[in-house]
């Protein structure tokens, strides 16, 4: 990967860019060196266009990265109002035209012995004044599209992302014909692309006020309130939704039985799902091991958990089925990511579940194979909620050794209600407050505060 700077923007070039680069300049007829040629005066223009996008960000206050990807390139840069977004998305064609402006004018003076200059000119040419053009089309996620979508956001109040997308479709699919009658496969399979783009994110669209439903039920289930989840889960999964909403309402239902301890419950919103991989391999390995059927890896199916109603319910489980040493085991054998993956999960899981003991037994487990401060934090945070001061103290010192500093969360944290007022505590508390700022990575948040 290709890291600079252009006029102080970071820009990063993916591998990937120059593949697809020099496939095109092949499918052009170029040969040899045209074919080098053309990706470096591809690459040129897109990235002047791109400039013209960052140059609009700096203006407005705000920091942008250029990155040229696949396909072409895209700037990234904090959020703006309608009007500054419609500003910034034509920055990038209006450069990348005036660059092509110049282009022609030089091209225009350029003698017919000069057959390499003419050629790298008539493509830099093509690619800020044609491909300019194109990206003016209002289909999104091109410039044109996004134009559109601020106009309409700006017109609607923040309610014409919808309308943007069925624009977008519309011209698609009115690109992608165009491609066929004039004989341009690449311009209709890139419309076909965008077309699909549009459509996933009209779909998702429709699944939000279900998708929004479901998080409700997970957050009661996670509150202990197993029916209110189960019902919420029920009412969903019987609309008419997409399979992707069917498929996240019979696994929360699923997980809403194992939390209540009714297998057969489980089984039945499993079985609605088919035989196939749609749900996660953790909701049924739970399933299984609830309801006595032999279970094939305890480990593979922690090793894909980061979802934390399946950790809290599943340690549970376990636990519950004196399973916790097999897993252990399972996971010693896993790959370092499959692992760290399953640690962390079985950890939260288990605090959740007021398994403090448990927890910091596997959280010290975890340190044992990623010594990190924020590991350390989370054994401290189920000690101290195990009511034992003098681990908890132990392991918060060694999460301050390794560089955890922020006093803020420590305060805020009712893990450490039970031992907050110790003289222990203060010390350590004071230590953190009179340690230098060490630069430390963030860890996760679980339900309930911070921590885990």
């Amino acid at each position: 990967m290709l890291r600079f700077r252009v006029i102080g923007f970071p820009v990063r070039i993916e591998p990937l860019f120059f593949v697809i680069m020099g496939v095109f300049g092949l499918a052009g007829g170029r040969q040899g060196l045209y074919v080098l040629e053309w990706v470096v005066v591809a690459g040129s223009g897109i990235l002047v266009h791109e400039l013209g996008h960052a140059v609009a960000f700096r203006r407005f206050g705000s920091a942008a990265e250029i990155v040229l990807h696949g396909f072409g390139g895209y700037t990234t840069g904090a959020a703006q109002p309608p009007r500054r977004s419609m500003v910034v998305s034509v920055a990038g064609p209006l450069t990348g035209f005036a660059v092509g402006g110049l282009a022609i004018w030089l091209y225009r003076r350029t003698g017919s012995d000069a057959e390499f200059v003419r050629i790298a000119l008539s493509d830099l040419i093509f690619v800020t004044i044609v491909w300019g053009v194109f990206n003016l089309l209002p289909i999104l996620p091109l410039d044109g599209g996004n134009v559109v979508a601020s106009a309409l956001e700006q017109a609607t109040g923040g309610g014409g992302r919808r309308a943007a997308h069925l624009i977008s479709l519309v011209a698609a699919a009115g690109l992608a014909v165009a491609g066929f009658v004039f004989e341009e496969p690449y311009v209709a399979m890139i419309a076909a692309f965008f077309g699909f783009q549009n459509w996933q994110a009209l779909a998702g669209a429709r699944d939000e006020p279900a998708l929004e439903r479901l998080r409700l039920g997970r957050a009661a289930l996670l509150q202990g309130d197993v029916d209110g989840a189960a019902e919420v889960a029920q009412q969903v999964s019987a609309g008419r939704t997409s399979a992707r909403v069917q498929t996240a309402a019979l696994e929360l239902l699923a997980w809403a039985h194992l939390a209540a301890r009714r297998p057969a419950g489980a089984d039945a919103a499993l079985h609605r799902l088919g035989g196939g991989v749609s749900a996660s391999q953790l909701v049924r390995t739970m399933a299984e091991l609830a309801s006595g059927r032999p279970v094939a890896s305890l480990g593979l199916a922690f090793g894909s958990c980061e979802d934390a109603v399946a950790a809290v319910v599943a340690s549970g489980l376990v636990v519950e089925a004196d399973r916790l040493d097999q897993l252990l085991e399972e996971v010693h054998a896993l790959p370092a990511p499959q692992a760290a993956t399953a640690l962390r999960a079985l950890q939260l899981g288990l605090h959740h579940s007021t398994l403090y003991r448990e927890a910091a037994r596997v959280g010290e487990v975890f340190f044992g194979r990623e010594a990190d401060g924020v590991v350390a934090y989370n054994v401290a945070c189920s000690w101290a909620c195990a009511g034992d001061a003098q681990e908890a103290l132990s392991w918060l010192s060694r999460a301050v050794d390794l560089g955890w500093r922020d006093t803020a969360v420590l305060d805020a944290d009712p893990n450490f209600d039970l031992i907050r007022t110790t003289d222990g505590f203060q010390a350590v508390r004071a230590w953190i407050q009179a340690a230098p700022e060490v630069p430390r990575a963030t860890g996760p948040e679980g339900p309930g505060g911070p921590g885990l």
